[in-house]
C-alpha cells in the first residue's frame, strides 16, 4: 500500500509539473534560452514558428492531425520532468498523465481516459478495448466532421532496457547514467534496443517489435469504430528510458 501510494504521489507531482510549465510562458522562454543548443539540433521544419510554443504543437494536432510537433515538444521536456528518483517510477501511466495534462484544457473538446471501444466480429461483440486517451471535438463548424483523436501509450523504464550499465538499479545515480545513454542514442538505435532480463513480459524483444504490436492492436480497434460523423486519427506514442519518444499515426 505504501509503495502504491508513493508511486501515485510521484505521478501526481509529475503531472503538476507539466501543468505548471504549460501555463507559465516566462518559464518556457527561460528554458528555451538556457537549452538553445538542444533545440538547434532539431530539424527546423519540425516547428512552424516558435520551437517552444505548445500552442503551435497542439494546433498542428487539431488542424493537421499531426502529432509530431507535440511529441517533439514533450520529448524536449522529459529530462526536466523525469529525473533522479523519478526515473525508477516512470511507467506508462506517467506518459499518459503528461499528454492528458497538456491537452486537458482544450476548448470545445472532451478529453478523457480509459474510453471503451467495442470490438465486433461478424456483428458480435467479442472484446472491449479501453483507449488510453481520447480527445473528441464537441461541435464542428460548417457541418464538417468532428475531430476525434485516440492515443495508445507505451513505456519502457530504463531498468527494463538492455543498457549494460552495472550497479544498483535503485540508486538514482545509476538510473541517470542509463538515461544519459538513451539520450545519446539515435532513433534507429532506440528502435533496435532490446528489453533486458528484468522485463517480465517483453524480455528480449526490441522496442520496434513492441511498438509494431501496439500499432497493429490499435489499428484493429480503430477499424471497429462505426460513427461516420468523426474524422478519427489514432496514435501510438512510446516513451523509452524517460528520454526519447517514438510515435506513429496508425490510420
Amino acid at each position: 500500500m505504501t509503495t502504491e501510494r508513493t508511486r501515485y504521489t510521484k505521478d501526481i507531482q509529475i503531472s503538476w509539473q507539466c501543468i505548471i510549465d504549460k501555463r507559465n510562458n516566462s518559464n518556457k522562454r527561460k528554458y528555451f534560452n538556457n537549452n538553445k543548443e538542444n533545440f538547434e539540433q532539431l530539424p527546423s521544419k519540425k516547428f512552424k514558428n516558435n520551437p517552444n510554443s505548445l500552442k503551435n504543437c497542439i494546433d498542428s494536432l487539431l488542424t493537421d492531425h499531426n502529432i509530431e510537433e507535440l511529441c517533439i515538444y514533450v520529448q524536449s521536456k522529459l529530462k526536466n520532468w523525469i529525473k533522479k528518483g523519478n526515473l525508477y517510477e516512470d511507467r506508462e501511466l506517467v506518459t499518459k498523465i503528461l499528454f492528458h495534462a497538456l491537452l486537458s484544457d482544450l476548448p470545445n473538446y472532451l478529453v478523457d481516459t480509459e474510453i471503451p471501444i467495442e470490438v465486433y466480429r461478424n456483428k458480435v461483440k467479442v472484446h472491449t478495448f479501453y483507449a488510453d486517451l481520447s480527445v473528441v471535438e464537441l461541435k464542428a463548424t460548417n457541418n464538417a466532421k468532428l475531430n476525434r483523436f485516440i492515443f495508445e501509450f507505451k513505456n519502457k523504464n530504463v531498468n527494463f532496457l538492455d543498457l549494460k550499465v552495472n550497479g544498483n538499479n535503485n540508486k538514482w545515480e545509476i538510473l541517470e547514467e542509463k538515461a544519459k545513454k538513451i539520450e545519446k542514442m539515435s532513433e534507429n538505435e532506440i528502435r533496435q534496443l532490446k528489453c533486458s532480463n528484468s522485463e517480465k513480459f517483453d524480455k528480449g524483444k526490441t522496442i520496434q517489435t513492441i511498438f509494431n504490436e501496439a500499432c497493429q492492436q490499435l489499428l484493429n480497434y480503430v477499424n471497429n469504430l462505426r460513427d461516420d460523423n468523426y474524422q478519427t486519427s489514432a496514435f501510438v506514442v512510446m516513451s523509452v528510458g524517460s528520454r526519447k519518444l517514438i510515435w506513429e499515426k496508425v490510420n
